[in-house]
């Protein structure tokens, strides 16, 4: 089971015992694939000198305030929200391969466009997706896609990772 108490098709312990009365599980989400990316820091070290323009083919305008809020965290901050991106990247080809949907392809600078990286209240880490734009270009509708996003960084390095999952499979 993930933090949230949701129980993940073929996760080790996933399956309740027969006994199991002590909760409902009348569901069971199937993951459908893992997106992970790791991003050296200064690679990006000149990216805060591009046009806002050159920086919105990747990031969104609500990235871009994130990322300019604080001058010492503006490259740090980049590099999570493009490390995310890559990481829905690889998740969602990868998933489409699995649920058979390959016939129209799309690039990471489209999938750039139509998913962001935000932070709740909290700090919790989550993916705003744009999936109409994403059915309309592989021209297939797409089943209820739930994600999930993790990241981690230090002074050198981000990592993040993405998970992709059918909700009430």
């Amino acid at each position: 089971m993930n933090l949230h108490g949701r129980c993940f098709y073929g996760s080790p312990g996933c399956k309740p015992a027969a006994d199991d009365t002590s909760a409902q599980h009348d569901w069971v989400n199937m993951i459908l694939c893992l997106g992970v990316d790791i991003v050296k820091v200064d690679r990006l070290n000149r990216w805060p000198d591009f046009s806002r323009k050159q920086l919105l083919k990747i990031f969104s305008e609500e990235e871009l305030d994130y990322c300019f809020s604080n001058d010492n965290l503006t490259i740090q901050r980049m590099a999570v929200c493009f490390s995310v991106k890559e990481s829905f990247f690889k998740a969602l080809s990868s998933s489409l391969v699995k649920l058979n949907m390959t016939t129209t392809t799309f690039t990471f600078m489209f999938a750039c466009n139509y998913v962001s990286f935000s932070k709740t209240t909290w700090g919790v880490p989550v993916l705003k997706i744009d999936w109409v734009s994403f059915e309309k270009k592989i021209n297939h509708k797409l089943p209820n896609i739930m994600s999930e996003v993790s990241v981690a960084h230090e002074k050198d390095y981000t990592y993040s990772s993405v998970i992709l999952y059918l909700e009430n499979f």
